[in-house]
């Protein structure tokens, strides 16, 4: 069976994820796409052909198809699916030689697969809160949707690793509890917010958390927080004729000139100068 590696250490980029319904008999038009293309079958067949090779899925399969690749339906068919279109680091089917060891961070996913009860379920859930997240506009929507497409993957690749006998591995629970860190952070990000707080508001160990979220981030929780903040703080400077000291409170912090000096060193101007960049 081919499969495509996908390293777990990264955050897939999500170019567009939704759903499609084809009420009458239909078929997919023909396209190269340069994305890699998920999808997962909910209701009805689909038949088509890749790269010169005919494939049938029905309710609770799934098939990722590779960037680069022609294919088509070649039959009329009605069917209800969830589709990702997503890029990724590694190009292709194949893990990069730099991360060829790093087999703590490898997601192999199978080009095809059955789900089983379980794991579709779970996987529909999951992308449907990652199509949620995209249509909400928080601070930290497209990293959540990432997350939680990602996790689905996962949830692909245990399923067809245990054959469908359920059981969670530490990289799901660990991309679990980051994706209900950034959750809590995308709604919690303009409170005063402090290791404490986010452990017992989490009901988790803050030291473990934090490594957690490391471990997949690249980066701690309040580097992340502090991202959120900017992030927000640069809208509002381009949006509004708000003062310094009004949108320091509007972020999280409640010291204008803490505030100040936390952007500059951030971005490399002042709040007051980020502004008149814009402006200009």
């Amino acid at each position: 069976m081919k499969f495509l590696n996908m390293n777990g250490g990264r955050l897939p980029t999500i170019t567009l994820i939704g759903k499609d319904a084809a009420e009458h008999p239909h078929k997919n038009i023909r396209r190269v796409s340069e994305d890699h293309i998920f999808y997962l079958i909910t209701k009805g067949e689909m038949f088509f052909c890749e790269d010169g090779k005919e494939y049938r899925l029905q309710k609770g399969d799934c098939f990722f198809f590779e960037p680069g690749k022609l294919h088509f339906g070649t039959r009329d068919t009605c069917y209800n699916l969830l589709f990702i279109h997503f890029a990724d680091a590694p190009a292709g089917f194949a893990l990069p030689a730099e991360d060829a060891d790093d087999t703590d961070r490898r997601i192999p996913l199978p080009k095809q697969l059955t789900l089983s009860e379980d794991a579709y379920n779970e996987v529909c859930f999951l992308t449907e809160q990652a199509i949620h997240s995209r249509k909400v506009q928080a601070a930290c929507a497209d990293t959540l949707c990432a997350l939680r497409v990602l996790e689905a993957f996962v949830a692909v690749c245990r399923d067809d690793r245990s054959g469908g006998v359920r059981g969670r591995g530490r990289g799901a629970s660990g991309m679990q509890r980051v994706g209900e860190v950034m959750a809590y952070l995308g709604e919690n990000y303009r409170r005063r917010l402090t290791g404490e707080i986010i452990e017992k508001e989490l009901s988790y160990n803050f030291d473990y958390l934090n490594q957690q979220f490391r471990q997949h981030m690249h980066m701690s929780i309040f580097r992340m927080l502090q991202k959120l903040r900017m992030d927000e703080a640069k809208i509002l400077l381009q949006t509004t004729t708000d003062s310094v000291g009004k949108i320091s409170d509007a972020v999280g912090y409640g010291d204008a000139a803490y505030f100040s000096r936390c952007f500059k060193e951030h971005t490399g101007d002042t709040p007051l100068e980020y502004r008149k960049k814009q402006i200009e």
